[in-house]
């Protein structure tokens, strides 16, 4: 059982990254999932770095293996050092897990050849550290991740808005008034945050109309009432650019979102 959990099993998953990381050098993979291609995506280093520095850590990891299996040194150097290993893939997998509608079927057997080796090298151990593993789960539970899937994904109109500002009221009974479909978007979501932040503005609500592969952004309630009311007068043509970005709102034309990103606005809500 010693030979088993120390060198056995450490030297199968060396293996498995040894294999996965040839294949990817020929454009391939063991893994050819959807949740694959999502992981790499969150992960700021390319997919094959983090492979050679698996192989590394599997290289480490073999080697203090033989090392406790020829009582050379202490059995817990290699249980700490394999304890980091699995928090460390705990992280990784816990934020995929939040962030990601699929899983990583290739991570997760990297996180099965961990767990395997802690369980068979010291049953106690493994039991010991559940609470570790499930901890960084329940701690990114709390944590707005945003979700690595569109949200804008068919024509029509999306308002990004507050139900506590009074200049997003406005502008929903102003569509509700003339019957103007729209989809209502929560600027407490961490995803519409980051969208309003990468635009530059500062206030909501923001509506985003999308018509094909054209995008129109406006900032401000005059600004999305004004859009509506000369869209009844004449027909709007096509614009040739991508997206069309309607900003500089009038004064007091929104609330703002501060750094707590929450709506705060001058006029007070009736």
């Amino acid at each position: 059982m010693r030979f088993f959990s120390y060198i056995f099993l450490p030297f199968l998953f060396l293996a498995y990254l040894i294999t996965d990381t040839y294949l990817k050098l020929n454009h391939s993979a063991l893994c050819h999932s959807k949740g694959c291609e999502l992981a790499a995506s969150l992960i700021k280093i390319d997919s094959l770095t983090l492979n050679y520095i698996g192989i590394f850590s599997a290289l480490l990891l073999l080697f203090l293996g033989v090392l406790t299996f020829k009582n050379l040194i202490n059995k817990k150097i290699f249980l700490i050092y394999l304890l980091s290993c699995i928090l460390f893939e705990t992280i990784m997998l816990g934020y995929q897990f939040f962030a990601s509608p699929v899983m990583c079927k290739f991570c997760m057997g990297v996180y099965g050849f961990l767990l395997s080796i802690m369980l068979f090298s010291s049953g106690r151990y493994f039991f010991a550290i559940l609470p570790l593993i499930i901890a960084p789960f329940i701690a990114l539970s709390f944590i707005s991740i945003p979700k690595n899937i569109p949200f804008v994904t068919s024509d029509g109109n999306y308002l990004i808005q507050s139900p506590t500002c009074p200049h997003c009221k406005l502008v929903k009974d102003y569509l509700h008034q003339k019957k103007i479909p729209f989809i209502k978007l929560n600027s407490s979501d961490i995803e519409d945050r980051n969208f309003i932040r990468f635009l530059g503005f500062k206030t909501i609500p923001l509506l985003i109309v999308k018509k094909g592969s054209s995008v129109k952004v406006i900032n401000g309630d005059e600004n999305i009432v004004e859009y509506f009311e000369d869209k009844q007068k004449t027909e709007i043509s096509t614009q040739s650019t991508p997206v069309d970005i309607l900003s500089s709102p009038k004064e007091d034309d929104g609330c703002e979102i501060d750094l707590t990103l929450k709506p705060s606005c001058q006029k007070e809500s009736k």
